[in-house]
C-alpha cells in the first residue's frame, strides 16, 4: 500500500478555518475511496482538536514527530491569526525539510478581495515566512484553491505518468473525474480575465440562441450555436494553459535558488494582470541575455537552466494572453531563441514540447528536425537517454515521419518506440504498463496496414488486460484499444464479405466489451463517444440482417441491434436534450439509420412481424423528417447535401419509398411529391451555373422521383399515369444527360 502523508496545519480557532478543515477532509477521504482500491491511501493528519493549552510535551509532541518522520508534506493555512503553535508547526517543517529534504512545504494565506488581512500577527508571519525562511506563500479566497495544489502535490507522488487535465469544465485526475474542484473558486482562475470573459461570452450567446429559437430566426441560432461552440474551444484551451503555468511555476519554486521574477510573474497571474506578467520578460532582453550568457566563459548546466526557466515563464503567459492576435508566432519565436540554450541546460522536456508545439501547428516539417536534432543530442548523452524518454521521442518521430511520407522512417521509429518502452517496463518497478500499451495503441493508430494495426492494438489488449488492479486511465484506453479492433474487424467484413460472417462476430465481441467499459460510468457522466459505439454495435449487427444464415440468426441480430440503437437514441436525446436549441446532425444520422433497420427488416423472407417494424420505420421516419426540416432552417445549402435541401427531399423519398413497400398509395404519393418539388427548387436555383454540385445532384434526384411516381402508378394498374411518368423520365434525360449521373432504369 502507497501512503502519501499530508500534515496540515492553521490556527484552531474555530472562526478561522473549521469549515476548511472539514472540507479539504472531505475532499481526501473523496480521493481515498477512489484510490484505495489501487493500492494508494492518503492520510490527512489534521490539527483541528489540539487544545489551546497545549504544550510541546504533550500533544503538540505528536504534531511534530508525525511533522518530521512521517509526513510528506506540510500544508498550512492563515487568515486573521498566526499562533504560537501553527508557527512552531511550521518552524518544525522548515528545519525538516532544511536537513532531510522532506516534507514539501506548501503555505497559504486567506484573503478578502486580493489582500491579506495585516493584523500584527500576519504581518510577522509574513516577514517570517518570506525573509527568515524564504518559502514562497499562495494566497486563497475560497478553499478549492487549496484542493487543487493538494491534488497537484498528490499527482506528483503517484510518479511518472499521473497527470491533472481540465475536460468538461472539471479537474481529471488520469482520466477520472474529481468533482469537489470547482474552477471558478480557484483564485488564479477567478482573477484571470479571459476566464471571466469566455464564460460571460458563453451565457450570454445561450440566452441569444433561446431568444432566436423562440422567434424562429434560425440562421442567427445557427451563428451563434457555432460562436458559442468556439468560445468553449477557446475556454477550455485556456484552463488547461493556466494549470499547465500553475504545474510549471510548482516545479520552480522547489528549486532551492528561486528567481524572484518567476515569484512576481506568478503573483501577476494569480491578481489576473497577465500583460504586467508577460512584460516582465521582454524578448528583446530575453536575446540579450543570453547573448551575454554565449560570451561568458565557464558556463555551467545551472546558469542555462536558470536562463531557460525565464524562457518558459514567457510561452506559459502567452499561451494565457488570448487577446494577443500574434501570440503563436511569438511563442515559436521564443522556442527558437532557447532551443540552443535548451540544448546546453540538457533540457530536453523543453525541446520535445516544442517539436510537439511545432507538429499541433501543423508545421512537420521543422518538427521532425528538431526530433531529429535531439535523437542525435541521446546518442552523445546516453546517462539522460532513459526508455522512457526514448520511447516519447520515437513515438513522435514515427507521427512525423508518417505525415512526412517517410515509410521506410516510419516503420523503423514505430519499433524502435515499442522496443524503449519494453525496457522501460522490463526495468522499472512500476512497469510502466500504461507507457507500453499506450504506445502500441498509438502505433496501431498510426498505421495504414489492417495486419500491423491489428497486432499493435492485440499487444496493447493483452498488457492492459493483465493488470490485476487498472487504473480508469487504463481502463479507458482499453476501451479504446476495443474499439479500434472492433472497427479493423467491421471494415475487414464489409471488404470482404465472406458467408460466414466470422469478421462480424469478432468486431460485435470488441464492440461490447468496449461497451462494457463506457456503462461503468453513471449515465449522466458517459463519455459521448458512448453513443457513437452503440450505433457502430447496432449498424454492424445490421449485416447479419441482411445476409441472415437463418431464421434463428435472422431474429437474435434483430433483437441485438434494435437494443442498441435505442439505446444510441437515449444516449442522443440526452445530449441534445441540455441544449434544445441545437439539433444534432448525429441524431439526424441515427434517426434515419434505424428508419433504414426497421425498413430493411420489412423485406426479410424471414420477417414474423412485419405490422410491427412498418410502425417503428414509420415513427422513425417520421422523426427523421421533423429533425432534417428543422436542420434545413439552421443551414444553407453549402452546409452540406444532408443538411440542406437536397438532404429534406432525400428523407421525404425514402419515407415515399416505405409506403409505396407496405401498400399505402396516397402516403407514398404524399413524399414523393414533397420530394419532387424540393429537388425541382434546387434544380432552379441552380439551373444557370450547371456544373455546381447541387444542379447536378437534384437533376439526377428529379429524374429518380418521376422515375418512382412511374412505378406507383404502375403498381396500382394506371397505366396512363405511369406512361406519361415514364416518358418524362426520358424526356428529362434526353435534354439533361451531360449532367444526369444515373440512367433511367425503368422500361
Amino acid at each position: 500500500m502507497q501512503k502519501i502523508r499530508i500534515f496540515l496545519g492553521s490556527s484552531v480557532d474555530k472562526k478561522e478555518f473549521e469549515l476548511e478543515r472539514e472540507t479539504l477532509g472531505s475532499f481526501i477521504n473523496g480521493l481515498n475511496k477512489s484510490y484505495i482500491d489501487k493500492g494508494i491511501f492518503i492520510e490527512l493528519y489534521n490539527c483541528e482538536d489540539v487544545s489551546p493549552r497545549m504544550r510541546p510535551e504533550g500533544s503538540q509532541k505528536q504534531h511534530d514527530d508525525f511533522i518530521s518522520n512521517e509526513a510528506d508534506a506540510a500544508f498550512f493555512l492563515f487568515f486573521r491569526k498566526a499562533g504560537e503553535f501553527t508557527l512552531h508547526e511550521l518552524k518544525t517543517a522548515h528545519d525538516t525539510l532544511a536537513n532531510s529534504g522532506r516534507p514539501d512545504v506548501f503555505i497559504y494565506f486567506k484573503i478578502i478581495g486580493n489582500d491579506l488581512e495585516e493584523t500584527d500577527e500576519i504581518k510577522k508571519a509574513v516577514d517570517l515566512i518570506a525573509n527568515g525562511y524564504g518559502h514562497y506563500f499562495n494566497k486563497f479566497a475560497h478553499v478549492d484553491t487549496v484542493k487543487l495544489g493538494m491534488l497537484q502535490y498528490i499527482a506528483d507522488k503517484l510518479g511518472e505518468g499521473s497527470e491533472i487535465a481540465i475536460s468538461g469544465d472539471r479537474v481529471m485526475l488520469n482520466d477520472e473525474a474529481i468533482d469537489l474542484i470547482d474552477l471558478d473558486n480557484v483564485l488564479v482562475y477567478q482573477n484571470n480575465p479571459d476566464y471571466n470573459r469566455l464564460k460571460k461570452e458563453i451565457m450570454e450567446l445561450k440566452d441569444k440562441i433561446k431568444r432566436a429559437a423562440a422567434e424562429e430566426r434560425w440562421q442567427d441560432v445557427d451563428t451563434a450555436i457555432k460562436e458559442k461552440e468556439k468560445r468553449e474551444n477557446n475556454l477550455l484551451e485556456l484552463e488547461n494553459n493556466i494549470l499547465e503555468m500553475l504545474l510549471e511555476f510548482r516545479r520552480q519554486i522547489s528549486c532551492k535558488e528561486k528567481n524572484p521574477k518567476l515569484i512576481n510573474a506568478y503573483q501577476l497571474l494569480e491578481a489576473g494582470r497577465v500583460k504586467e506578467a508577460l512584460g516582465l520578460f521582454p524578448i528583446d532582453t530575453q536575446k540579450a541575455n543570453l547573448k551575454n550568457l554565449e560570451l561568458k566563459k565557464d558556463n555551467l548546466i545551472e546558469d542555462y537552466k536558470t536562463a531557460l526557466a525565464e524562457g518558459r515563464a514567457r510561452i506559459d503567459i502567452l499561451n494565457l494572453d488570448l487577446e494577443n492576435a500574434s501570440r503563436f508566432s511569438e511563442i515559436e519565436e521564443t522556442y527558437d531563441i532557447y532551443l540552443d540554450t535548451a540544448f546546453r541546460a540538457e533540457d530536453c522536456d523543453f525541446i520535445i514540447s516544442y517539436a510537439r508545439y511545432l507538429n499541433y501547428h501543423y508545421k512537420d516539417q521543422k518538427a521532425y528536425e528538431i526530433a531529429k536534432k535531439l535523437e542525435g543530442f541521446y546518442a552523445y548523452h546516453t546517462d539522460l537517454a532513459d526508455n522512457k524518454r526514448m520511447g516519447e521521442l520515437y513515438l513522435l518521430l514515427a507521427l512525423l515521419t508518417r505525415n512526412l511520407r517517410l515509410h521506410k522512417e516510419f516503420k523503423g521509429y514505430c519499433s524502435k518506440a515499442i522496443n524503449a518502452y519494453k525496457e522501460s517496463a522490463s526495468s522499472d518497478n512500476n512497469g510502466h504498463t500504461y507507457d507500453l500499451a499506450s504506445s502500441y495503441f498509438e502505433i496501431g493508430r498510426l498505421s495504414d496496414r489492417t495486419k500491423e494495426a491489428e497486432d499493435c492494438f492485440r499487444c496493447a489488449i493483452e498488457i492492459l488486460e493483465a493488470r490485476a488492479k487498472q487504473t480508469q486511465r487504463e481502463r479507458n484506453l482499453l476501451a479504446r484499444a476495443y474499439y479500434n479492433m472492433g472497427k479493423l474487424f467491421n471494415e475487414a467484413s464489409w471488404s470482404i464479405r465472406n458467408e460466414e460472417m466470422e469478421d462480424i462476430d469478432k468486431a460485435v465481441e470488441y464492440f461490447v466489451k468496449s461497451k462494457k467499459i463506457f456503462e461503468e460510468v453513471p449515465f449522466e457522466n458517459r463519455d459521448p463517444a458512448a453513443a457513437d459505439l452503440y450505433c457502430t454495435i447496432a449498424n454492424t449487427l445490421v449485416e447479419d440482417v441482411r445476409h441472415p444464415k437463418d431464421a434463428k440468426t435472422y431474429m437474435k441480430s434483430i433483437e441485438s441491434a434494435e437494443r442498441y440503437f435505442l439505446a444510441a437514441v437515449k444516449f442522443h436525446e440526452k445530449l441534445a436534450g441540455e441544449n434544445p436549441y441545437y439539433i444534432y446532425p448525429e441524431l439526424q444520422k441515427l434517426y434515419g439509420n434505424i428508419h433504414h433497420f426497421y425498413s430493411e427488416c420489412i423485406e426479410s423472407e424471414y420477417c414474423e412481424e412485419p405490422s410491427y417494424y412498418s410502425k417503428k420505420a414509420e415513427e422513425f421516419g417520421l422523426k427523421t423528417i421533423e429533425v432534417t426540416e428543422s436542420l434545413v432552417k439552421l443551414h444553407s445549402d453549402d452546409d452540406g447535401y444532408l443538411l440542406g435541401p437536397y438532404g429534406l427531399s432525400n428523407v421525404y423519398y425514402q419515407m415515399g419509398y416505405d409506403y409505396y413497400k407496405t401498400d399505402l398509395p396516397e402516403k407514398a404519393e404524399e413524399y414523393y411529391q414533397k420530394s419532387l418539388e424540393i429537388a425541382i427548387n434546387v434544380y432552379n436555383k441552380y439551373k444557370n451555373d450547371p456544373e455546381t454540385r447541387y444542379y447536378r445532384l437534384c437533376a439526377t434526384e428529379i429524374e429518380l422521383r418521376y422515375n418512382d411516381f412511374a412505378k406507383l402508378y404502375k403498381k396500382q394498374g394506371n397505366i396512363d399515369k405511369a406512361a406519361e411518368y415514364y416518358l418524362k423520365v426520358v424526356d428529362f434525360y434526353e435534354h439533361h444527360k451531360s449532367h444526369v449521373s444515373l440512367k433511367q432504369r425503368v422500361y
